[in-house]
């Protein structure tokens, strides 16, 4: 009877062409690595950045709206006053008198200084819901800068005053054109601020 070997084989070597990485070359790798690393951190930095600002923009944008928002609540539910004293012509005006639906005079104007601002930035815009106890606050944040502020006045006669002969100057309701126009400073960057709205008064005092 043949008896056969059955030892396993040894395994074959291990070629040299098969060897591992090199120092040279993981240190190559760790390099590419690292710089990738640093890239997208920066650009994660940047948005970032670029968030936050433009949220603040936003923020100032929405402040501004809201200044406008309330000129205009306050003059639809009540009514303008005729005989305010700030005036550049018959019509445009550049601050407002209004009575307001509970009867008190209020008006918004222009401020020019530091006295009537205060810490806010000079040009700003100024409020007094009621005349008689409120000289005055600055409702624009220290980040604005007011350039200009006007208000077209429509009819520029009061239409519920009757003449002597019985008629009225005109028999349309009043409505009010307000435009403002400013900056807004973020760092060293500066933003150019714009609003126009058109509000008709709902009070009919005939």
């Amino acid at each position: 009877m043949e008896i056969r070997n059955y030892m396993p084989k040894p395994y074959p070597l291990i070629p040299k062409t098969y060897s591992g990485l090199t120092m040279i070359e993981m240190m190559m790798a760790m390099g590419i690595f690292t710089l990738m690393l640093v890239v997208i951190l920066a650009i994660f930095a940047q948005s970032i950045k670029v968030q936050r600002r433009i949220t603040q923009i936003q923020e100032e944008l929405s402040d501004a709206r809201f200044v406008v928002d309330t000129m205009a609540r306050e003059l639809r539910l009540g009514t303008l006053k005729y005989d305010g004293t700030c005036a550049i012509n018959s019509n445009i005006k550049n601050c407002l008198y209004y009575i307001s639906a509970d009867g008190t005079t209020g008006f918004f104007k222009k401020g020019e200084n530091a006295q009537d601002c205060g810490v806010f930035s000079p040009p700003c815009i100024i409020w007094s819901p009621d005349t008689n106890s409120n000289p005055g606050t600055p409702i624009t944040t220290k980040n604005i800068t007011i350039k200009d502020l006007y208000f077209l006045v429509t009819p520029s006669q009061n239409p519920f005053i009757k003449k002597d002969d019985g008629t009225y100057d005109a028999d349309v309701q009043p409505t009010v054109t307000i435009h403002l126009s400013g900056e807004y400073t973020f760092a060293t960057e500066v933003y150019p601020l714009e609003f126009q709205t058109t509000v008709t008064t709902r009070q009919y005092l005939r």
